[in-house]
This record gives structure tokens, sequence and C-alpha cells, in this order.
């Protein structure tokens, strides 16, 4: 009798150790079994040292050109903050609570909530720019008298009463002065309110003062034959174009908005008082005090429930006079509510935008402005969410009843859709992703979420009451290299999910969090009080392979052995017979070596423990048929 193993497989603990396949393993521990040999896996490598042996979450902060460990006793999620150069190198997290913000302004800041208070409602205050029974004129030094005025807010009439007119034949244009009192050098509301007089020739002579020369004598109450040195009372109407940008009066309403040291910006504050603006008014808009700066919108259409517009961004408690249009307005008012009061399962969407959940109702941030979460995104679903994961554009929900697929690339258009696989979710942080697909434990093992598609992919491994036994509800996992590490309680499974007959192996590391960090392309795992590195020390695990149970009609006696191995610094051959070892022995070479004479059965396996490479294990009932392998070798 011979048995022979070149190729060694994982282990299928669903399956009788008797009807194991005869590559397939009772036992599987701390093994590396992508290339069919027996390989140890390497022991971890320390990389730091925590406060304590409380923590549970991990996060390597990469921050003003360098790194630096963060560590939490609780469940928290951290992802980077969507914001294009940021300056502060932002993270944000949440741990049930609020949402919390971490930033670098060259030292660390905490904020414990990024919530902001909006402030209260601007108030404006309203002034005429031009009063016409201000106007004053003259004529050759003369005063005249306004006797009256026509204002339809651009075009301005006036009438003059001029008391004396000295004409004579060889001059009929006369000097006639007005002047228009202003507010500063140039009135707000207009483009060039001293402009444009009809009928007259206009020169600027100072502030408000218009020199016009009369080159017609088409306004005067009579038209006498001019002769020299006879005067005449007459009226002037001298008509105005004030040039006003806007020539209609409107109707609209202003909000204030005030951002923090960290250019955050608060939610607005309460609409103004409605106000009528027309073209001869001037309007001053009063400033919040709060904030290192303050943000003025004003709707453009009048009603609350339009759009509001960016007027200008001021000092606190400043005012500010406002002379735009409404051409001249583009920006509108960000969609910005502060985020809800708890919050868990903090990740990162694609369009610049975060999600996060608390009980039934999942939550969405504005695109690149991480600190609102407006209500109008929420999306509600059936059960509890106990976690989320992404996969592209598409946003995973594990709940205890199904699971959902949330797409979409705008938090405004995101569609949910319930998946009708009844597999809920027992640990959120057995929660696992990579590129394509979504790894969790659930009531019945591993469930595989992957283009829509759910499946339990430890369902050929272990039945539910295996699967059970092991605590699920303790399990929290990462996918590293095309494998989920999971850890429970005590001791943890590797889960390859590319190699079919070497899938499932187990480790006897144990861990209370992880970290998976894709730039260092690394899994950290929190052991004790210390941050190690899965699969990245210098030494080598203690591997243990332990074959099927081989059963035989007659007694069989084993009389010989061999072990290849790279080398033989740790290289243990153990027999055992239904069940029970029978023989120990240290392989010190890849010489065939004795059995000792063993009782006779029925039921035989092997075991094997190395820290070395081993590529095969033959074992015979005759010397003589171990050399025939040795001859081969």
């Amino acid at each position: 009798m011979r048995l022979s193993w070149r190729f060694f497989n994982g282990i299928i603990p669903k399956v009788s150790t008797r009807n194991l396949p005869d590559a397939n393993a009772q036992t599987a521990q701390n093994v590396f079994l992508a290339e069919y040999d027996l390989q140890p896996i390497k022991a971890p490598l320390q990389i730091a040292t925590l406060p304590d042996a409380l923590r549970q979450s991990i996060y390597l902060w990469r921050r003003n050109s360098t790194t630096e460990w963060l560590s939490w006793t609780t469940d928290v999620d951290v992802v980077r903050g969507p914001i294009a150069d940021d300056q502060y190198s932002r993270i944000y997290y949440t741990d049930g609570t609020t949402l919390h913000m971490k930033l670098w302004n060259g030292a660390k800041v905490e904020v414990s909530d990024v919530s902001i208070a909006a402030p209260s409602a601007p108030t404006i205050t309203k002034t005429v720019l031009f009063n016409p029974s201000n106007i004053t004129a003259t004529e050759q030094g003369a005063a005249c008298t306004l006797t009256g005025y026509s204002w339809n807010g651009s075009i301005l009439k006036l009438t003059f009463y001029v008391p004396t007119h000295a004409v004579n034949n060889s001059n009929i244009n006369l000097p006639f002065r007005i002047t228009i009192p202003t507010y500063g050098s140039t009135p707000t509301g207009a483009t060039d309110p001293r402009a444009d007089i009809f009928d007259d020739k206009v020169t600027i002579t100072g502030v408000g003062v218009f020199q016009v020369t009369d080159i017609n004598n088409t306004n005067y109450v009579s038209t006498p034959t001019p002769a020299s040195g006879w005067t005449v009372p007459y009226d002037k109407v001298v008509t105005i174009n004030m040039n006003y940008s806007r020539t209609s009066t409107q109707y609209q309403y202003y909000v204030q908005t005030t951002v923090d040291q960290y250019g955050q910006e608060s939610p607005p504050s309460d609409p103004s008082a409605q106000v009528e603006w027309g073209p001869n008014d001037a309007l001053t808009v009063q400033a919040a005090s709060g904030g290192t700066k303050v943000r003025l919108y004003r709707s453009a259409t009048g009603t609350t429930e339009s759009k509001f517009y960016f007027v200008a961004e001021v000092t606190p408690g400043a005012t500010y006079a406002d002379s735009l249009t409404d051409t001249q307005l583009s920006e509108t008012l960000p969609l910005i509510e502060n985020p809800p009061t708890a919050m868990s399962g903090l990740v990162s969407m694609p369009g610049g935008f975060l999600a996060a959940f608390n009980g039934k109702d999942v939550y969405f941030s504005e695109p690149f402005l991480p600190y609102s979460w407006p209500t109008r995104y929420r999306l509600t679903m059936d059960y509890d969410v106990v976690g989320l994961a992404t996969i592209g554009n598409d946003l995973i929900v594990l709940t205890t009843g199904n699971p959902y697929y949330i797409s979409g690339t705008h938090p405004d258009i995101m569609s949910q859709t319930k998946l009708p696989v009844e597999q809920s979710c027992v640990a959120k942080r057995s929660i696992a992703y990579a590129d394509k697909f979504v790894v969790y434990a659930s009531p019945d093992g591993l469930v595989s979420i992957a283009g829509g598609q759910v499946s339990v992919i430890t369902s050929k491994f272990y039945t539910r009451d295996q699967w059970q036994a092991l605590t699920p509800a303790n399990l929290i996992g990462a996918v590293h290299d095309q494998r989920y590490v999971g850890f429970f309680t005590t001791g943890g499974i590797i889960f390859d999910f590319k190699e079919p007959n070497s899938t499932l192996s187990t480790t006897d590391e144990s861990a209370t969090g992880l970290y998976s960090d894709l730039e260092d392309d690394a899994l950290y795992m929190i052991q004790t009080s210390n941050i190690t590195s899965w699969r990245a020390g210098a030494t080598y695990l203690l591997a243990t392979w332990k074959s099927k149970e081989f059963q035989n009609v007659q007694d069989a006696i084993f009389d010989s052995a061999l072990v290849i191995a790279d080398s033989y610094a740790s290289v243990t051959f153990k027999i055992f017979a239904s069940g029970v070892q029978v023989w120990s022995y240290a392989v010190t070479s890849d010489a065939g070596f004795r059995v000792p004479t063993l009782d006779r059965d029925t039921r035989w396996s092997i075991q094997l423990e190395t820290t070395d490479k081993i590529v095969e294990c033959v074992v015979a009932s005759e010397m003589t048929l171990l050399r025939a392998m040795e001859a081969i070798k």
C-alpha cells in the first residue's frame, strides 16, 4: 500500500473526513496553497504600538507629507474628504454618533461635530438714489424754479420756470445749469446716472452737476421776435435718461450663510422680508457677525421657493450695497443641511459624495460638500441597515433582512432595488469589498454580491450548524490579494476566490480590528496593543496540514515514509489512527525513514507540521515501494 501527496488542497468541513477528495484536508492551518505545494504563511510584521489593547479600529492618515496611525476603541468608519487639492488633508469618520472630522493646519485638529448653526436672516435697508424735488437749476447765474417733474423709474422730465432770459440776435445758446444731489461719486444702481439729456447738450462739471447748453428755443412759453437786450420768462423742460441698469421694479428675498475657518459653509438663514426694489432704490444688506466670511444670496423671481443666487462674500458684520442685475447672477445657493445627529457605516461614492446610515435610513451628502447631508436625499429600507459597501457607482446596503442595491451618479437620482435573496447581515465588521464584489457574514455562511447576483459562497464548505458554531456575529473581515481574511473570537478563515481546490483554510492568528490599505497593498491588523501587517514578517507561522482519513477494507500497516521539503528546520510528520495520533517524527532530510510497528487499524491519516515549504509526501507499507518512489524522484 502506498499513499502519495504532490498536491495539497484546502479543507471542506461539510464533507466527512473519509469522503474528502484525496488531496483535500481535515486541517489546513496557516497554509498558503496557491501553488499546490504546502507552504506556511509568513508571520505578521509589527508596524506600530497602540495606546492600549482596547482598540477596535485603525486608520493610516496620510497628511502633510507624512503618515500617522489613528485608533479608536469603538467601531469607526473613515474616508478621505472628497475635496480636490485639500490643503488640510481632511478625513471624516462616523462612530454611531454625529459626523466627525480631522484635519491638519500645522497641527492636528479634531472637529467632533461638523454641523454649523445657520445665521439669522439678513436685514435690508432701502434708500432713494435720486429725489427729483431736490434738483436745482440756474440760468446765467439766476436761480430757476422747479415747477414739476414726471418720473417713471428711468426717464426723468424736469420743468423749470426761468424768470428772465436774455436773448440777442447773435447768440441764442445760453448757459443752463442743473444740480442733482448724489450719494457718493457714482450713485449705486446706475451705470452712469448723470447721462443722456435729450434735446440738450450736457457737460459734467462736477459730482452731480450738469452744464446744459440750450440749442433751441422750442421750450419757450412764447416765441418772441429776437431783439437785443429784452427778457421774457419761460418754462424749460429737460428730459434726463437716468440710464439705470435696471428699468423695472422687482421683488426679492435675501438669505445669508457663514463660512468657517476651514471653508465649510453653514446652512442658509431664513429668508429676509420681501424687498421691493425699484430702479431709483439703493439696497444695503447687513451681514451676520459669525464665521470668518459671510456669503449673501438673493432670489431672482421674488418667491422664497425660487433658487437663490450668490451676490457677494463679505466680512462678518459688514454692509454690502447690492447693485447686481439678475443677469449678473450665476452661482446658485448650495444645498446645505447639517448631517444627522447619529450616523454609522461611512463610505465614499465615486461621484464625490458620501453615504452613511442610521436605523432603516441611508443618507447621502451633497457632492463635494461632505458636511452637507440634505434630507431629500434620504432613502428608507424595509429593515434596519447593518452596513454599507460600494461596487463602482453602486451602493450595497446590507440589512437585517434582504440586501439592497442603490444605484446612481448623483444623490438626487439614486434608485434602490431590493434583492430577492433572504440573506441578512449578522456582523457589520464582516463586510468587505474588492473591485467587483462584496462579501459579508449571513446566518448561513459567507455571502457574495456581484453584478446583482447573490450567493452563499461557503455553502459547499460549511453546513449551517457548522457555520453557526463559528459565531459569525463576531466575524471581522477584509479582502486582500483576492482572499477574504476573517477572524472570529478565536482563530480565523482564509477564503481564496481564485483557487477552487484550495479555497478554504484557517489560521490560529487572531485580530480585533482590520484595515486594508490600497496604497500599501497591505492588510493591517490589531493584535492586542500592536498594529501588524498580515503576511509581512520575515519568519513563518507553523503550518499544519492533516490529510483526509483513508479507510481500508483490510487493516493497513505503514512501514516507511518520505517528505521532500525545501529545508528541514522544522518539519514534523505524524500518523493518526481512527482520529488519534499514534506516532510523530521530526524529519531532517529528504531520505526515506522507517515507521515503527503500529497497531492495526482501518482508518488512517497523516499530518504535516512545518515552517518550511513541502512539495511532496509519501507513505508506504513497504520500504521497497518507497524506494521505487525515490528512484522516480
